[in-house]
């Protein structure tokens, strides 16, 4: 992998904050005017609103060539109505992703980042009282539970700088960044797509745990940029080096600045040492180095059953099995044996349903009309995409005598199909989960 460390050269440079009322405050303003015809001295053209959100971001400090260009970014991907949802305190989120990818990329190549960050600790000192209502021990733990309440500013834009929760996932995600480091240049797919999976993940989990908006917004532009990353290695099956493409420069530029961000945030707010960033790097790289590791070979069968119009492929002894076709509704049971599977948890065996529907499915809904949602003890849960269907997946245990069972809730691109795949095993093996996965049509 050729990410660079976390790390800013800058010297006595401190983790700063993007403010989206950036274009925001300007455009609300703008939709405002247009909407009420103006004032005698407004101009409620397409031209004269484009000026008036210019001059609302140099007014934040931004300068003009860089407020120009975020405008125009916007204006050429969003109609006014688009951006006015930006403004308000429920944007869009597909409309706050790319105004976000714009303003960074903006900001990025016009150098106009040092003006838009604001020094956090100094507004911290700010907005924060010297005294507060709080234990005698005043360092609180990483990553752990949110201490009790304490008597601070109650402004919405204050900077937290005691924050469990955000610090432990902040520093998550940094662990998880560094792993690109510590995978070698001829890292497997499967680690490669771990690691951007990864990385995607813990920095979604940083920004639902953010304290407030403006704390946000850093790992939202990280995202954005990385998202860009991954969708060009998966299109190349995440088996070739992206560090020679030149398309990606700019998003490479976007991750490694706020990279280095989050790491001085880390160090000066959360007070954790800088020779402790990098974690457990090592031991998550080589967990996502094991999953390109040879599996123990499983002799299997693909069934294609006529009846249910399901496919499948299946350990070779799951010989035995049931399907049907009725009411818009198809299941197809494939099992060592069926009645087994159909009666106890200490039977193999997978079943496939699929429901015609005539709107969007609730996924979550339908696993809960599963027997593993009430019988068995529930694990984890996370985004499911084979490329073909997407939804959610769920990991269980302690089901009957020990098994464990999967269940995936997922949907084709139409969204009028509602597919529902159960798999339970007494001696659990992935293998035959990836075999499921990878193989299964409806």
């Amino acid at each position: 992998m050729t990410e660079q460390p976390i790390t800013d050269t800058t010297p006595n440079r401190r983790p700063r904050r993007v403010r989206r009322t950036l274009l925001g405050g300007a455009v609300a303003t703008a939709v405002l005017l247009g909407a009420c015809g103006g004032d005698s001295d407004s101009d409620t053209s397409e031209a004269g609103i484009r000026s008036f959100i210019v001059d609302g971001i140099v007014a934040e400090g931004i300068p003009r060539d860089d407020a120009e260009c975020i405008a125009d970014g916007a204006f050429a991907e969003h109609d006014l109505d688009e951006l006015a949802t930006f403004a308000s305190d429920t944007p869009d989120p597909a409309v706050l992703e790319s105004v976000t990818r714009i303003t960074t990329d903006c900001l990025l190549n016009g150098g106009g980042i040092a003006d838009l960050l604001d020094d956090d600790v100094d507004a911290a000192a700010e907005t924060v009282p010297a005294e507060t209502t709080q234990s005698s021990t005043t360092e609180q733990p990483i990553g752990g539970e949110e201490p009790p309440a304490t008597t601070e500013s109650s402004s919405a834009d204050a900077v937290v700088v005691s924050s469990p929760a955000f610090c432990g996932a902040s520093l998550a995600v940094a662990e998880a960044f560094i792993v690109g480091n510590e995978l070698p240049a001829d890292a497997g797919p499967r680690a490669v797509e771990g690691f951007f999976s990864t990385v995607i993940d813990r920095t979604e989990a940083a920004i639902r745990v953010a304290p407030n908006a403006s704390l946000a917004e850093a790992p939202q532009a990280f995202l954005v940029a990385f998202r860009e990353l991954d969708r060009a290695a998966a299109a190349v099956g995440y088996a070739e080096s992206l560090s020679a493409d030149p398309a990606l420069r700019d998003e490479v530029e976007t991750i490694e600045t706020i990279a280095g961000l989050m790491e001085e945030y880390l160090v000066d707010v959360c007070e954790v040492p800088a020779s402790a960033i990098p974690g457990d790097a090592a031991g998550l790289a080589a967990e996502l180095l094991a999953l390109d590791a040879a599996p123990t070979p499983v002799d299997t069968r693909a069934v294609v059953d006529d009846l249910s119009d399901i496919t499948v492929t299946v350990p070779g002894t799951w010989f035995d099995q049931r399907s049907s076709n009725a009411d818009g509704a198809r299941v197809l049971v494939v099992a060592p044996d069926v009645a087994g599977y159909d009666n106890s948890w200490a039977a193999d065996g997978v079943k496939i349903t699929a429901i015609d529907v005539a709107e969007s499915p609730d996924l979550v809904a339908a696993i809960g009309l599963t027997a593993a949602s009430s019988e068995c003890t529930f694990v984890d849960a996370e985004p499911y995409n084979d490329g073909a269907y997407y939804g959610v997946l769920n990991r269980y245990n302690d089901c009957g005598s020990g098994t464990e069972a999967i269940v995936i809730s997922a949907t084709n691109t139409p969204e009028d199909v509602l597919i529902l795949v159960e798999l339970q095993m007494q001696d659990f093996d992935e293998a035959v989960l990836q075999d499921v996965i990878s193989s299964f049509l409806i």
